[in-house]
């Protein structure tokens, strides 16, 4: 039934009808559960990440508080404005459809 939702997501915009591909529709009562879930494992694999590489302009560029409200998040670092760049920059390219924007 999950699948049929979140795959299924048909809508109709100035008389013609389209299916969503990608994503989910916006106001379905799955959608935040579903953006939600699926953003936190895009997280999680972005700063873990940054632990393991052993490149050191990200060895250092790992958050200490790291807090998300749907599409916002509130982070503190302790490292360079540069390796904060560095750090979006990384998570820019984790995920073809998911960009980070920052105010440093």
């Amino acid at each position: 039934m999950l699948r049929l939702i979140l795959r299924e997501n048909s809508f109709q915009f100035v008389g013609k009808n389209y299916l969503q591909v990608q994503g989910t529709a916006m106001g379905t009562k799955m959608a935040v559960a579903f953006a939600n879930i699926f953003m936190s494992a895009i997280e999680t694999e972005i700063i873990n990440k940054t632990v393991r590489t052993s490149v050191r302009v990200y060895m250092d560029a790992t958050p200490l508080v790291w807090k998300r409200f749907i599409d916002d998040i509130f982070s503190l670092w302790n490292v360079d404005k540069e390796e904060i760049y560095s750090f979006i920059e990384l998570a820019n390219n984790h995920h073809p459809t998911i960009k980070f924007t920052a105010e440093v």
